[in-house]
């Protein structure tokens, strides 16, 4: 799957833009806001698909590295930029939302993009080399393919 080719719509449209765009939550600055791009329903059913089957291959859940990520926001910025390169990354939350980014732009902010009790995201790049896997109770999962 080639991100370029997925087909995204404004951030304005999308249904999770508060998390970034909302004072209560995160005033982003436009110019990290600008590198979130939202794909549209259909390839967010497409990505979450992938990220489905990425699950399932991978046996994240009992294969995975872990970190607890309630306390320590630095050292798990410091987990996911040692797992994680530089290059573009789909967020996916399910079948209804996700976003393609850079990593470094999920690092900077993984906890606006991944919230306790209520989110289980996969995050993953292009050629699906790797999967991370942020669990609502509060545990990321990393996995090489």
């Amino acid at each position: 799957m080639k991100i370029k080719s997925l087909p995204t719509c404004s951030i304005e449209d999308f249904n999770l833009k508060w998390r970034w765009t909302d004072e209560k939550y995160c005033l982003m600055p436009k110019d990290d806001l600008l590198k979130i791009n939202p794909l549209t329903e259909d390839a967010s059913k497409i990505s979450f698909e992938i990220a489905l089957d990425l699950i399932k291959r991978t046996k994240i859940e009992t294969e995975g590295e872990k970190i607890d990520s309630s306390s320590d926001e630095e050292g798990v910025r410091n987990f996911l930029q040692r797992r994680i390169s530089e290059e573009k990354i789909i967020v996916n939350w399910g079948p209804d939302s996700a976003v393609i980014t850079d990593s470094a732009t999920f690092i900077k902010y993984w906890d606006d993009f991944c919230y306790p009790s209520s989110d289980d995201v996969s995050i993953y790049p292009e050629d699906e080399s790797w999967l991370l896997q942020y669990f609502h109770f509060v545990v990321f999962s990393f996995v090489i393919k």
